[in-house]
């Protein structure tokens, strides 16, 4: 079975920044990035570098969607992450790849499969691609990603640290 991810703006821009993009293709089949969500990461700082290095994973497709599904839209996200449901509800076998709390939701009501980026760290831990899921948490939390101490210390002793 393809696994296939389709990515949100926040766990790109974040993996980019602490340099783990490699995760994603170490842990999945296929990486789907909607066009609003490249156009989003695009235009931050270092954007068109990170757009880049995604786009020279092989397993990586950009895509446009043709139109939020009413039942996504009702949830009045963001573009990129109403791209992501959308995508993830018209693709069976999907998994949306998001941190925005909101969006997590919506995906729970429509029964869309999520990961965040701490589940990228603890699935890329358990699967032997780190040594250690700490370290990078902390990398993570220093570039920008929320957490608190005690979901921190629930993710990490679900990977035995």
């Amino acid at each position: 079975m393809t696994r296939r991810w389709v990515l949100n703006a926040s766990p790109l821009i974040l993996l980019g920044k602490v340099r783990r993009l490699g995760l994603l293709a170490g842990l999945c089949d296929e990486l789907l990035v909607p066009e609003a969500v490249a156009s989003e990461v695009a235009a931050g700082p270092e954007g068109a570098a990170l757009v880049g290095e995604l786009a020279r994973v092989d397993r990586t497709r950009y895509f446009g969607v043709p139109a939020i599904l009413p039942r996504v839209e009702a949830w009045d996200l963001g573009l990129g992450e109403s791209q992501v449901l959308t995508a993830v509800a018209e693709r069976p076998g999907s998994r949306a790849v998001l941190d925005d709390r909101a969006a997590r939701r919506c995906a729970q009501v429509l029964g869309l499969p999520v990961i965040g980026t701490v589940g990228i760290v603890l699935r890329a831990r358990k699967k032997g691609l780190i040594a250690r899921a700490r370290p990078i948490l902390s990398e993570l939390e220093r570039s920008g990603l929320y957490l608190t101490e005690s979901v921190r210390e629930e993710a990490l002793a679900r990977v035995g640290e």
